[in-house]
């Protein structure tokens, strides 16, 4: 007989919220490891050290940023157009092309010194939607294009050979039959007129391929780049406000949490922490190699103790606030990570021994064999 509608519903709840309760639980029991984990020095070490990394990075988008708005007004300068002409042509085609804001200005200066060097500003905008098209047709994205190009415009061959299979002397050529003259004859603006007017005849044949690749999924993880690489600029610019507050208290500390970090990955088991060498298995030699980083440790905290204590001692702690002038702050930090690092060398000397004392015996060779 089959079960009735009503239990196999009821059964089926009942399945549903005992599975969910025990979800709950699992994430209760997260919640609780996770906050443990996060008083742990060695989670410390790594946060700390992404953070400085992620600073890093960022504070570098910034950089490239500032760089490509400064060479937009540079080149508005040398060509004489209107610095308002090449920053809408950039923004144009940070939308237009889905490119990063750096992508997208420096495109658009190439285009313009390009243009501006044939003769005719007013041809960088068509010359640029030209280019990503034969870039993309030519499975080159838009970095790769912007370089193609930069390499066209000096004669280097191998931005020609990118873009339109030919070198430069070939575009010359070409450009000259048109106007009937030789191709030694021409001057430099009519070079970099025939490399726009290879351009727009090859770039008429592929308008739609640019579009084309941002479909594809290479296209879309582009986009997700450019969405990161912005999303840096705008974190940067934060950091690049607190910057000379914020990598001076980093620069002095980077330093001892590499070495922090080092000890750890021993600990963990993903490397050697010391001096480079590999572990070889040598358990005997891997404890000497600790417990002579142990007294190296020790000695460096005793003497970062000893200039803490002539520097006035540890800061002070007033309703919650610390007290104290940089160096005693910045000899207060060198203290707590060496105390860290050498209590993970504690830790790890422990581990050591816990290995040597569970290894298995030495097999013993007596006369009816090894045993």
């Amino acid at each position: 007989m089959a079960e009735p509608k009503v239990s196999v519903v009821l059964r089926v709840k009942d399945q549903a919220t005992r599975k969910l309760r025990g979800f709950r639980n699992r994430l209760r029991e997260i919640g609780r490891s996770a906050k443990e984990i996060t008083k742990n020095p060695f989670f410390k070490a790594a946060f700390f050290g992404g953070l400085a990394l992620g600073i890093k990075k960022a504070v570098d988008v910034v950089d490239e940023y500032t760089a490509s708005q400064l060479r937009l007004r540079g080149i508005a300068k040398i060509t004489g157009a209107a610095l308002t002409d090449l920053v809408g042509l950039a923004e144009k085609a940070e939308k237009q092309f889905k490119l990063s804001k750096v992508q997208a200005a420096n495109l658009s200066s190439e285009m313009f010194k390009l243009a501006g060097a044939a003769g005719d500003v007013s041809q960088a905008a068509p010359a640029l939607e030209a280019f990503l098209n034969i870039g993309a047709a030519r499975g080159l994205d838009a970095e790769a294009s912007l370089l193609a190009v930069r390499q066209a415009v000096l004669g280097i061959d191998e931005g020609t050979d990118k873009l339109f299979d030919v070198n430069p002397i070939e575009l010359y050529k070409r450009y000259a039959r048109a106007l009937g003259v030789s191709a030694d004859s021409l001057n430099d603006m009519q070079k970099k007129q025939a490399i726009l007017n290879a351009a727009f005849e090859d770039g008429a044949k592929v308008t739609t391929s640019y579009g084309e690749f941002l479909a594809t999924t290479l296209g879309k993880q582009a986009q997700f780049n450019v969405e990161v690489e912005n999303l840096g600029i705008a974190f940067g610019g934060f950091v690049n406000i607190l910057r000379d507050e914020v990598l001076p208290l980093l620069g002095g500390f980077i330093g001892h949490l590499t070495e922090g970090i080092r000890l750890i990955n021993l600990i963990r088991g993903t490397g050697n922490a010391f001096a480079g060498d590999r572990v070889t298995g040598d358990l005997t030699g891997e404890r000497d190699r600790i417990k002579r980083t142990q007294q190296g440790l020790s000695g460096s905290l005793a003497g970062a103790r000893g200039r803490l204590a002539a520097a006035g001692g540890a800061p002070k702690t007033r309703f919650g606030i610390r007290f104290g002038s940089p160096e005693q702050f910045d000899i207060q930090r060198q203290v707590e990570l060496l105390e860290d690092q050498l209590n993970a060398a504690n830790v790890a000397l422990f581990n050591i021994n816990q290995r040597i004392k569970d290894a298995p015996p030495a097999p013993v060779v007596t006369g009816d064999g090894v045993i």
